[in-house]
């Protein structure tokens, strides 16, 4: 899966979640920035014509919508406001599938969901970069849709992907020295 956008969005998001905390204190949210950005580039896709998504709207749609899921982790708390409507964010979705580039640019595990219409509809996946001996990798662990109704979903995620870690960290160490 290749995906190609501007350096100029991915310099503006990563500054965006830098100043999520920028003063180094986990306690106090400067979420301006963040939501600047997801403002900003949520109105160049909501100017545009349904039928006129391309891929690269779609891939913009990621980073904002990363931008808020990120935002709602910070304050630990549901952000009601749908930037871009739901219509327009399946056409969005139909365009590019961009759950592994969000779970790239999160840099952490990061959930999300198959939206298409085939065997895979629904399906969850856990997805998140490790790195290992300067080498770069992304695993993907494939979930039942029915985790989503589990009451304790998010502690089943956590859970599984801490776990995932500690145990491909392990491998990987055997490996590394050859034991």
């Amino acid at each position: 899966m290749y995906y190609s956008y501007s350096m100029q969005i991915m310099r503006e998001y990563q500054e965006a979640v830098r100043s999520l905390f920028g003063n180094g204190n986990m306690e106090e949210i400067d979420a301006n920035k963040l939501i600047e950005f997801t403002k900003k580039y949520s109105r160049v896709i909501s100017r545009k014509a349904k039928r006129d998504f391309t891929e690269e709207d779609a891939i913009t749609y990621a980073f904002t919508s990363l931008g808020i899921d990120i935002l709602e982790a910070a304050i630990e708390s549901e952000i009601q406001i749908k930037i871009i409507p739901p219509d327009r964010v399946v056409a969005l979705q139909a365009k590019k599938r961009t759950g592994f580039l969000q779970s790239i640019l999160a840099d952490r595990p990061y959930t999300f969901s198959h939206h298409g219409s085939n065997g895979k509809a629904n399906r969850q996946y856990i997805a998140s970069p490790f790195h290992d001996h300067d080498r770069q990798y992304l695993y993907v662990i494939v979930l039942d849709e029915e985790i989503i109704i589990d009451p304790d979903f998010d502690e089943i995620l956590s859970f599984t992907a801490d776990g995932f870690e500690s145990q491909l960290q392990k491998c990987f160490q055997k490996v590394y020295n050859r034991s």
